[in-house]
């Protein structure tokens, strides 16, 4: 399982929200952080990075890929990401600080707010995922191994911060401070424990109320609510004295608001690690004892599978990636690589489109039945499934084969499209088409290795290689589509019809949705229909798919102009007849 997929799974096992209300997005050199967008909560998970001379790379800590003891670091600080963002989705309502937050340092109330909602957070571990606590407790103690001592901070506002989450987490404070620093730091983690014991009152009571019903949790949201922002006014006032903070620093597992520079970049031994995990689960779990020799266990072969499924998908990644630029070695293209992933984005548009992507099937299946030759015959390949209905029904046909011509002529399929700034204003209009137009190919084409889907702007994005299935990885780069950059739009079309001319299937069709506006140096139109004209030469179909411009008609015979997703329903299905026809 790689870490999308253990992501996905663990979170939604937390947050019990429907798949697309929540977004799951990993990105290269970002911390952890949570923010939510109009539809739903949004989770930011750092991607580790492979570097060179076996190393690798998590939020800047470099690691070594071949040691067991840093593979189980970088997992356990990714796993606890995973569930402190999973866990504030599930139990956090930051709309309570919208009116308190006005007037106040926005950094220095982030910070209270995050430490607040950690403390809600403890209440609620304890009381409902009490199995999350060795994990936590692990991310605790490495991120306060990983914390400077106080010494080595130089501003008087974050050696107090630091203190806070050291003293917070661990009940330690960590390094030399001065004494009304330490005391005001410990006053603030007073204010917090003593929410965090409001917090678990109320969160027993919610689950008395599960168990059993009752009204007793819903009675105290008020007093709770009420309770927070008192606190919150009091730690406020507390850290306000020392002025406004230059940052507001956070743990390297928990959501980030900004930079955090109290927190250094280099993993330590593991002995202290353990002995001081012990102590982070006590104090996390103060009334039982955390069996944590199996969790040490568990992590490590975690560790082990996902880094190296990790591994192994990122080696396909760049075996798929040296084709493509050794294919595109003489084209203009800046860059060759894959589009970011966003699988929720992908289910949230499906869910809209599912009504034309099922009548454009319909329209192609029933023109394929109708007019479609009909393969069944007296001799060649045995049908299987055409003998055992003619042997349930006592059946006297002998009509059970399909000849060997019909059973090995195959279609390929390249889908090409453009994501330019120039179609910047249809970013949603063209996602949505370039969505159907993959689940009307995936839906036509029941070979996941016969077709292939491309993006490009002055870079060159592989979408869907013809080696991989339709998983939920393609989706999720579907999803990921972003409009910028120029309209290499020739190049493009060489590269694409490069890969389909080394393909062995009999019938090629490359299809394109763009503007049909190709920019980016002199002669490109030109060019442009010099390669739709080689295209062709080569014997693949091209069929233009143009989203709400003509232009595209002047390059290619066979194309449609599409205003919305739901003409490609209709105006697509009649394009491809239109190219069946000529054949």
């Amino acid at each position: 399982m790689r870490f999308f997929d253990y992501a996905w799974f663990n979170s939604f096992q937390i947050t019990k929200k429907k798949e697309s209300s929540v977004k799951i997005l990993f990105r290269e050199g970002i911390p952890p952080s949570l923010i939510v967008d109009e539809k739903g909560y949004v989770l930011y998970l750092p991607k580790p990075r492979r570097t060179r001379g076996g190393r690798g790379e998590y939020q800047g800590i470099p690691f070594d890929l071949d040691d067991s003891v840093h593979r189980r670091m970088v997992w356990g600080l990714f796993s606890a990401s995973l569930y402190h963002l999973s866990l504030h989705v599930a139990a956090s309502d930051y709309s309570l600080y919208s009116d308190w937050m006005e007037g106040r340092d926005p950094r220095l109330s982030r910070f209270v707010i995050s430490l607040l909602e950690d403390a809600s957070l403890n209440a609620y571990l304890r009381v409902f995922w009490s199995t999350l606590i060795p994990a936590i407790a692990y991310a605790n103690a490495l991120s306060y191994l990983l914390l400077k001592p106080a010494e080595l901070i130089p501003r008087r506002q974050l050696r107090l911060m630091a203190a806070i989450l050291s003293a917070s987490t661990m009940r330690l404070i960590k390094g030399r401070l001065e004494k009304p620093l330490r005391e005001e730091a410990l006053r603030v983690v007073s204010y917090l424990r003593a929410a965090e014991e409001v917090l678990q009152e109320y969160y027993l009571l919610r689950r008395e109320e599960i168990i059993r019903g009752g009204d007793d949790a819903t009675r105290m949201e008020g007093r709770v609510a009420e309770k927070k922002l008192g606190y919150a006014d009091q730690i406020y006032g507390t850290l306000a004295r020392h002025g406004p903070p230059p940052e507001a620093p956070a743990l390297p597992y928990a959501e980030h608001h900004g930079e955090s520079t109290v927190f250094s970049r280099r993993l330590p031994g593991e002995k202290r690690l353990m002995e001081l995990t012990k102590r982070a689960a006590a104090i996390l779990s103060p009334e039982s004892e955390v069996p944590l020799e199996d969790s040490w266990t568990l992590w490590g072969r975690e560790a082990e599978q996902n880094i190296s499924d990790w591994l192994s998908y990122e080696a396909r990644k760049e075996k798929i990636l040296s084709q493509y630029v050794a294919e595109g070695r003489d084209t203009r293209f800046r860059s060759f690589g894959f589009p970011d992933e966003d699988y929720a984005e992908f289910l949230r548009r499906r869910e809209r489109l599912s009504g034309p992507i099922r009548r454009a099937l319909t329209r192609l299946i029933l023109y394929q039945n109708v007019l479609g030759e009909d393969p069944r015959k007296e001799a060649g390949v045995l049908d299987l499934q055409e003998a055992i209905q003619a042997m349930a029904s006592k059946s006297m046909r002998s009509d059970v084969f399909i000849t060997d011509e019909l059973q090995n002529r195959r279609m390929t399929w390249g889908v090409l499209v453009d994501v330019s700034r120039s179609l910047r204003a249809f970013t949603g209009e063209e996602k949505d088409v370039v969505l159907c137009l993959a689940e009307v190919v995936k839906g036509m084409i029941f070979d996941p290795n016969t077709w292939g889907m491309f993006a490009f702007d002055n870079n060159f994005y592989v979408v869907k290689d013809f080696s991989e299935n339709y998983t939920n990885d393609v989706k999720a780069r579907i999803g990921g589509l972003r409009n910028s950059g120029l309209t290499y739009l020739p190049d493009a079309v060489k590269l694409v019809t490069r890969v389909l001319t080394r393909r062995y299937e009999e019938a090629k069709i490359l299809a394109i949705v763009s503007d049909g506006f190709p920019t980016g140096y002199e002669g490109a139109e030109e060019e442009f229909l010099k390669q739709v004209r080689e295209t062709w030469r080569r014997g693949i179909g091209v069929i233009g798919i143009s989203i709400k411009s003509r232009a595209v008609k002047r390059y290619i015979k066979t194309s449609c102009v599409v205003e919305t997703p739901y003409d490609l329903m209709k105006k697509f299905v009649d394009a491809f007849f239109e190219y069946t026809a000529l054949l």
